[in-house]
């Protein structure tokens, strides 16, 4: 279904969070949206904030603008990427200390790793999770007030944030997947309902779990559960990855953990490898259009390489047709 794009050639957009301008100092500190527009030193710095940032992003010509994701907290390491739904979610009992954590002992501090680490702090699901007052629709209504232009909606995928979620509660990870992809489902088919013609759920984690020797199997069940995520969100859908996350790299820990990768020093490219820095994020984003099917997977199971599972998996992505 293309909302957004269906008369333009070569759509511009931008992928990630904008800027946060330094006067915009107010967070929403796990509040509900609403609630919080309540606050007049919130509401008037959130307002005038989305404003300037659509209107940045009109000038540069972009035929798509966001609201440069205005909702997340000042946070170490893109922490509320993770945790503004996380925080929101209903069935959260706690949180776990994973600065010292098994599999982390190696990293020491003055690394990203371990200050990242130090500052995520991941959720316990002691029971099981729920809906709560994540109110994306909302969201998406407040940005599109300020353009007539589209304004493309982004969250994080179910599969992704569930990596932050340590379970007390579910008898298997799919079991905790699935019920995180139902409850982002409901979200985002109110935003579709509000009028938003293009959603981009972001990372489904094919890429970072092929680069991890998974079975085909447990690509399939991904590929699955982000059906089970979008299935009925009547608008316009994108899938973004990051186009350099299934690179292999160095690997200071002891046990790898999805999701969280170091930035250092660039090394030099591999053979058809873009080289550090001139990566398009945009092309990188699986902005897929089309009608009729379903997102699909699998195939046969045979030893390959990490490299080339993890190309094999943005293949599998690049092919996805989103039901209508």
């Amino acid at each position: 279904m293309l909302n957004a794009t269906r008369d333009l050639t070569l759509p511009s957009t931008v992928t990630g969070s904008w800027p946060r301008p330094s006067w915009f100092t107010e967070v929403l500190r796990g509040r509900p949206f609403k609630e919080a527009l309540g606050d007049s030193r919130f509401r008037e710095q959130y307002m005038d904030a989305v404003s300037c940032i659509v209107k940045e992003q009109e000038m540069a010509g972009l035929d798509i603008v966001t609201d440069g994701d205005s909702r997340f907290d000042l946070t170490v390491g893109g922490k509320s990427w993770f945790f503004y739904p996380i925080e929101r979610l209903l069935g959260i009992t706690g949180h776990v200390d994973r600065a010292a954590g098994a599999g982390w002992t190696t990293i020491k501090p003055g690394r990203i790793l371990y200050e990242v680490m130090e500052a995520y702090q991941p959720a316990i699901a002691g029971e099981r999770l729920r809906g709560g007052p994540l109110q994306y629709a909302a969201l998406y209504k407040v940005a599109q007030r300020f353009s007539a232009r589209p304004v493309k909606f982004g969250s994080i995928s179910a599969q992704t944030m569930t990596k932050m979620i340590t379970s007390k509660h579910y008898a298997s990870d799919h079991e905790l997947v699935l019920d995180a992809a139902d409850i982002i489902n409901a979200e985002l088919r109110e935003v579709a309902a509000a009028g938003c013609r293009v959603i981009q759920v972001e990372e489904p984690r094919h890429h970072i779990a092929a680069a991890d020797g998974i079975p085909d199997s447990e690509l399939q069940f991904l590929t699955d559960a982000l059906n089970r995520e979008i299935k009925g969100v009547d608008t316009e859908v994108w899938l973004h990855t990051c186009s350099r996350a299934a690179s292999p790299a160095p690997d200071h820990r002891r046990r790898h953990h999805p999701g969280v990768c170091e930035h250092g020093r660039p090394r030099p490219a591999a053979a058809g490898e873009i080289p550090h820095g001139q990566e398009d994020r945009h092309r990188g984003s699986q902005s897929l259009h089309g009608r009729g099917g379903a997102a699909r997977g699998g195939g046969r199971s045979h030893p390959t390489s990490a490299r080339v599972r993890a190309a094999r998996a943005a293949h599998s992505l690049q092919r996805l047709r989103l039901r209508a």
